[in-house]
């Protein structure tokens, strides 16, 4: 059997972003799982490796175009909490991203029976946000996260019926951010403040790297690929855990803070945050004709990237050294069912239905987390050019629920009650201000129209 993938997931619509932080499907919507013979396997599920013989070469790379539109909640200036009758209204704006992600992996049994091995370079995890209106500044003005990895796996098969992969993962996670703190709503303990001036913005820039720095160790995080695939009469099970033990991503960043005057003050920082973990599980039989049903789940452990933790070193004595970016994600729940042709013919068919639970409930979305529950309608298209060489094209679409966060867990009144209480940690609204939540509202109505695009190679060696 051979690993393929090239997809194309062209001009798929919704009204929000699914799965922050989660690249694009590595080698494409269909022909993919914890069940497939495919390249990918290395990520989804490294025992399904042993399904293919010979040696496979596969490359794909793709874009995913976001295009954001926002319409914000009249607020009150004296507390920055939303009111309809409010002294600071926002005119609605728009703002269009691009996301590119890319897998580059190679498989090959190297003439074994029963082992087979895999490396792939690939982009698991990928945010990139747009340049947004200053007036969302305050959640975010741009940035990216990104997590390239690079995976090492071994397929062993115990028998026809059972098998077996590990693998292990090194990821190398850099973030950029951009957003404005207001120095009114820091130095306020008692309204009126005038939140949100636009006189009043302090500008920050952050920048980690992926290279190690004088006096700083290089630090990357890492876990296992552990899978299993078993057939049962006419049923394929696979089971693939990714990322376990995955740790806490701590980077060195380069952070540029100018002030509304114009000052500006360069110095680093430790940023801390968490990356998910991922459990695919599927099971596939033939359905009809020369088609399979495919049924596959997958579970993410998002819920451990709560916030992005920064801390100032040398930090002037105006400006805060520690600072908090809510994230506040959930853990999410992906159901999908396909049929598909077997990868054994000059072209191959398949489409899957999927549904996905939100990341990010309604009160903490802001335009640097737009989430919603989503279905998916996916179809593709293999076809070999030759014996050695195939390409895929596909296509999904998707369409989320829209998204008004009203109320909104990001409480200006909060940081003005806590700062009015002389930032007792016993007082409530100061715990929430640990939590990174009291900053300007992001209270408001939230769209997005988003875009695939996937092209890739793939070269086999029977």
């Amino acid at each position: 059997m051979r690993g393929a993938a090239l997809v194309a997931a062209v001009l798929w619509a919704s009204v929000a972003d699914a799965s922050p932080l989660l690249a694009p499907s590595p080698g494409g919507p269909v022909f993919v799982g914890p069940t497939s013979a495919h390249v990918t396997s290395i990520f989804y599920n490294p025992a399904a490796a042993g399904l293919m013989q010979g040696t496979h070469l596969l490359i794909t790379g793709s874009m995913r175009l976001e295009r954001d539109s926002v319409e914000r909640a009249t607020i009150s200036s004296a507390d920055g909490e939303p009111t309809a009758g409010g002294d600071r209204s926002f005119t609605a704006t728009s703002a269009t991203g691009f996301t590119p992600a890319g897998f580059l992996g190679v498989t090959s049994d190297l003439s074994s029976e029963s082992v087979t091995l895999g490396l792939a370079l690939s982009t698991p995890f990928a945010q990139r946000l747009p340049s947004y209106d200053e007036s969302l500044g305050y959640h975010a003005l741009s940035g990216s996260l990104y997590g390239p990895a690079i995976t090492v796996a071994v397929s062993y098969r115990v028998s026809r019926q059972l098998y077996g992969g590990i693998g292990a993962s090194l990821i190398f996670p850099k973030l950029d951010a951009a957003f404005f703190r207001d120095v009114n709503l820091d130095n306020c303990g008692a309204p009126p403040c005038n939140i949100e001036d636009p006189a009043a913005r302090q500008r920050w820039t952050i920048q980690s790297h992926w290279q190690a720095l004088p006096g700083y160790s290089f630090e990357t995080i890492g876990g296992l690929n552990l899978g299993g695939l078993y057939r049962i009469g006419d049923w394929w099970l696979g089971l693939g855990i990714d990322f376990l033990f995955l740790g806490e991503a701590a980077k060195v960043a380069d952070v540029v803070i100018v002030d509304p005057d114009g000052t500006t003050v360069t110095t680093r920082a430790r940023v801390k945050y968490a990356l998910p973990q991922l459990v695919h599980f599927g099971v596939r039989r033939p359905a009809f004709s020369t088609f399979e049903l495919l049924i596959n789940a997958s579970y993410a452990r998002t819920s451990n990237h709560d916030r992005i933790d920064v801390r100032l070193v040398d930090a002037p004595d105006d400006i805060p050294e520690w600072v908090v970016r809510h994230r506040g994600f959930s853990d999410t729940v992906a159901v999908e069912v396909g049929l598909e042709q077997p990868p054994a013919s000059r072209t191959r068919l398949g489409a899957r239905l999927r549904f996905e639970s939100s990341a990010v409930t309604s009160t903490k979305v802001s335009v640097a987390q737009i989430d919603a529950p989503e279905a998916e309608l996916a179809g593709g298209a293999e076809l070999r050019l030759s014996t050695s060489m195939a390409l895929i094209a596909g296509v999904s679409i998707s369409l989320m629920l829209p998204v008004d966060s009203e109320p909104s867990a990001f409480s200006p009144s909060a940081s003005i009650d806590c700062t009015g209480a002389g930032f007792d940690l016993a007082v409530p609204a100061c715990e929430t201000a640990r939590q990174g939540l009291a900053t300007p509202t992001a209270a408001g109505s939230y769209g997005r129209l988003t875009g695939q695009l996937s092209l890739g190679f793939t070269y086999d060696w029977w």
